[in-house]
């Protein structure tokens, strides 16, 4: 029922919302299994939003832009990552290979975070670090907490969105740049 209730929703929204909502709804469900906390997810959508520079630990080394840092110190609150900040201190040389990576979201974790993280807290790590590799880090944690088939896209079945509609419940198509149904439709039409 959640992959069907999935398809249908992911149907009304552009391809670079789809894994946006994938993530939400993987929270919902994880929340409400109690497998996630409230906090967890509070940590990875605000980071270190509220924190100001001034306020925190000094950051050790200038490679680590601002942001990251207080992100970092953020995260640092999550119990798994408790000692993230001073690992950072102790391993800088590790921290800025991983950073550097071309796909840190795939790259061994220096310090041992490797072996006891999830995929929820190597996405929040991605993000506190990598945040243009968050999307890509969210894949491997959906596809990990509810199944790869929600991270692939779902071409448009416009026979099976056809069954669907009635005469009260029309099907009404959106155009945006780069996409036409009217292919898709006039095949439609033609079986």
């Amino acid at each position: 029922m959640t992959y069907s209730i999935y398809l249908y929703i992911q149907r009304g929204l552009f391809e670079r919302h789809k894994m946006t909502f994938a993530l939400m709804l993987t929270n919902k469900i994880l929340i409400s299994a109690k497998s996630l906390s409230h906090e967890a997810i509070g940590i990875f959508l605000k980071g270190g939003g509220s924190l100001n520079a001034n306020d925190v630990r000094k950051k050790p080394k200038d490679w680590i832009p601002d942001k990251c840092w207080l992100d970092m110190v953020a995260l640092s609150q999550h119990p798994t990552f408790h000692d993230l900040l001073e690992s950072v201190y102790r391993n800088d040389g590790l921290w800025r290979q991983w950073y550097d990576q071309e796909a840190p979201e795939e790259a061994k974790i220096p310090d041992g975070f490797e072996d006891r993280i999830t995929p929820f807290e190597r996405m929040c790590l991605v993000k506190s670090l990598r945040e243009d590799r968050t999307l890509v880090a969210a894949q491997a944690y959906i596809s990990h907490a509810i199944g790869g088939r929600f991270v692939e896209s779902v071409p448009l079945n416009m026979e099976s969105t056809w069954g669907e509609s009635t005469p009260y419940v029309p099907l009404i198509c959106l155009l945006s740049p780069g996409a036409d149904p009217t292919k898709l439709i006039e095949e439609l039409a033609k079986r």
